[in-house]
């Protein structure tokens, strides 16, 4: 049997006077999703940038079977030897342009190709958390019962790229869970002796992410009481659904999930 070498893909694009960003070592769901930005948003995002479509002047394209990363030695040899042909170039661009540039037909093999239908048709459902891992665990299991799929970011390969790009590529969800745990230690620097207990930053900016993109109605509350705990006045208008102990929430956050048209099986939590 002859073992499959996927291809790597690698990216540069002329934008605005004369700028300059290149990617390298993509595989061919990357690909594809800066494609589809680039066919149907006026922005692209890549490494962090944000880059208008209508300033972009080349969308170049290459493949090639190995990754820049694991031969970037050889090209630097390779370039030191010839660096009077093309010297203003640097090393990545000099890989990229001199790769395989992918044609017009093989992109559109690419972008329709059939991929292994190695996923489920589950509904998603994200999860923002904190550092509590037992509120994390016992989360996940549930939504797992009621037969959600369960996206978890840090679960998620990175794959070079930014949180923000990150938490972009996988929003694409029906519901959000936001667990508010008691995680940081904060206070008024005026007032220093009266600690209180927060959640982390992450938390409160995702939350916010989630209620702009679904709408409050598809985003639930999870909160971990706590004496001192300071929550953002932002959001105290709110409805919260205490995580206690007695495992109530599991009912009640199944009522917001079914509320928002997302079909759970209350007989699974039994």
């Amino acid at each position: 049997m002859v073992e499959y070498n996927p291809m790597w893909y690698n990216i540069l694009i002329n934008y605005g006077d004369k700028e300059l960003i290149t990617k390298t070592d993509l595989n061919k769901e990357e690909l594809k999703d800066l494609i589809h930005q680039y066919n149907t948003n006026k922005i692209i995002q890549i490494k962090g940038k944000k880059i208008r479509v209508i300033d972009i002047t080349r969308f170049f394209i290459s493949e090639s079977e190995e990754k820049y990363e694991s031969i970037k030695d050889q090209i630097r040899a390779v370039r030191i030897k010839e660096r009077y042909k093309q010297p203003a170039m640097n090393d990545i661009e000099y890989f990229i342009i001199n790769s395989q540039e992918v044609m017009d037909n093989s992109l559109k093999l690419i972008l329709t190709e059939e991929e292994p239908n190695n996923h489920d048709d589950k509904t998603k459902v994200f999860i923002v958390h904190g550092h509590d891992e037992g509120m994390l665990n016992a989360v996940a299991r549930t939504l797992e019962q009621l037969d959600l799929k369960t996206i978890i970011l840090k679960e998620k390969a990175n794959s070079g790229l930014t949180i923000i790009e990150k938490l972009e590529k996988y929003s694409d969800v029906k519901y959000a869970v936001i667990l508010i745990s008691p995680d940081d230690v904060a206070y008024n620097k005026n007032d220093p002796d009266n600690e209180k207990m927060r959640a982390r930053q992450n938390v409160i900016l995702e939350l916010g992410w989630f209620m702009a993109k679904l709408g409050r109605n598809k985003v639930a509350i999870l909160h971990k009481k706590h004496e001192k705990f300071d929550l953002p006045s932002d959001i105290l208008g709110m409805l919260f659904i205490e995580y206690d102990k007695t495992d109530g929430w599991k009912i009640n956050l199944s009522k917001e999930l079914f509320e928002a048209g997302i079909k759970v099986n209350l007989n699974r939590l039994l």
